[in-house]
């Protein structure tokens, strides 16, 4: 039996009663549990009376491991009964639990915030007006082109932008070598600025056999702070040059590369592409925005567990991206000087826009009554995975209420997108990068001789 006080907006009480019928029998299984733990003379090992063993040891012998017991599990009970709406663990307050009376535990422990939202009929944001430019269409047929590229190697000439040179290279500082700064037969695309500022540059002109010494300064703010700012010198050698040779732009490149068997309906098929991601990317950017608007605007009190215990999944999710380039987490810190507590700080701003965001959908949920359709639910799932064909009966408990959140939020997302009051502004330069650019583009990790 318990009852429930509200404390805060965030926290509440709990009160545990237990009648003393209840409290004895803990106490008996208690005795159970623990005899044969315990020697006793005279006694083969778990079959002394509870009597001898409380005259041995105290009548408090088996009090800790009774209230425990009975503890844990009306807790346990109780958190079943509410675990969507408790956070963190629970702060034991008071407890009196003594056999002969009636058993009393108080309990205090986080939950959900109450969540208040102002001025929904205010949303205003500014997003950049988007069209299809020229450049961005080059940039994607380009991105095709290199899939079909030629690399050929270069003997004639000295190094240029674009070319992939391997190298080695060890870099000093003050003459002395430091750790992650030096590698043998290293490919890198000069122009990339994959490596830190001007050492790209210096490298342009260089032939195949050449060495040489390049001056360069690490950023003021390198991630390394052993590095940050200092001056060094990497000594390198050129051990091959080649460049990748692009196919012409006609009929019989756009039939290479695509189901298409002229170039203009292959170009055709991009632009209207990129208008649809650009479409996509404009309402993202509305619905983020508008989210932001309502965020800002609202009152929570979000109980600090709930941000530190976020901001460690993204730690982890983070290891795991790290792991996919065969780094570990600590290989990181080490190679960052960053210690663990200080990356996990690095996480809780992103970690509190996340747990606010949540809470804020969770209440505009609530207040518009969001009650997605069985085929908006399918639809999801469908997104997520499941075979076109599914139906409700083919998806696990489990499955439904993923999929019924993810389209809640669409029908959130929906209706912020319709009281939204955007205004269109003119927008900075985009390139293709900003408008879907493939995985196999995402960079790796840095290196400690990189930017």
């Amino acid at each position: 039996m318990y009852s429930v006080e509200k404390i805060a907006s965030n926290k509440i009480r709990v009160e545990f009663k237990f009648p003393v019928e209840e409290v004895s029998k803990a106490y008996q299984n208690a005795y159970l549990s623990l005899r044969g733990k315990v020697s006793i003379p005279g006694f083969r090992r778990g079959k002394a009376p509870r009597v001898v063993i409380e005259r041995m040891y105290g009548k408090d012998f088996f009090a800790i491991d009774a209230q425990d017991t009975a503890i844990n599990k009306a807790y346990g009970e109780f958190y079943k009964e509410n675990m969507d709406t408790i956070v963190g663990r629970p702060e034991l307050k008071s407890s009196s639990f003594q056999e002969g009376e009636e058993g009393v535990f108080v309990i205090e422990v986080f939950i959900q915030p109450d969540v208040i939202l102002h001025d929904l009929d205010q949303i205003e944001v500014s997003v950049p007006r988007t069209e299809v430019t020229e450049e961005m269409i080059q940039q994607r047929i380009d991105r095709d082109r290199r899939k079909l590229s030629r690399t050929v190697e270069v003997t004639d000439r000295g190094i240029q932008n674009g070319d992939q040179v391997e190298l080695s290279y060890a870099g000093t500082i003050d003459g002395v070598a430091f750790e992650g700064g030096s590698a043998e037969n290293y490919t890198l695309t000069i122009g990339s600025n994959t490596f830190i500022p001007g050492f790209e540059s210096q490298m342009v002109g260089l032939c195949v056999g050449d060495e040489s010494d390049l001056p360069v300064t690490f950023p003021k703010e390198y991630s390394n702070q052993e590095l940050a700012g200092k001056n060094a010198v990497f000594h390198v050698v050129v051990h091959s040059i080649h460049y990748s040779e692009l196919p012409e732009m006609d009929d019989d490149f756009a039939s290479d590369v695509s189901e298409f068997s002229t170039f203009g309906e292959y170009r055709e098929n991009i632009v209207s592409k990129l208008k649809e991601e650009t479409d996509r990317q404009l309402s993202d950017t509305i619905v983020g925005m508008a989210m932001k608007f309502v965020s800002d605007h609202a009152e929570i009190d979000i109980p600090d567990i709930m941000v530190e215990d976020q901001a460690r999944s993204e730690m982890e999710s983070f290891s795991r991206e790290l792991a996919m380039y065969g780094m570990t987490m600590k290989d990181y810190l080490q190679r960052s000087g960053v210690k663990e507590e200080q990356m996990l700080e690095m996480f809780r701003p992103n970690a509190l826009e996340r747990v606010k965001n949540e809470l804020c959908l969770l209440q505009l949920a609530k207040e518009w009554s969001v009650n997605p359709s069985d085929e908006e639910i399918l639809a999801s799932a469908r997104k997520q995975g499941k075979k076109e064909d599914c139906t409700l009966e083919d998806l696990t408990t489990y499955e439904i209420s993923n999929a019924t959140w993810a389209a809640s939020v669409m029908l959130i997302h929906d209706k912020l997108k319709e009281l939204a009051k955007v205004t269109y502004v003119d927008p900075q330069k985009e390139t293709d990068d900003d408008f879907g650019a493939s995985d196999e583009e995402t960079a790796e990790p840095e290196e400690s001789g990189n930017e």
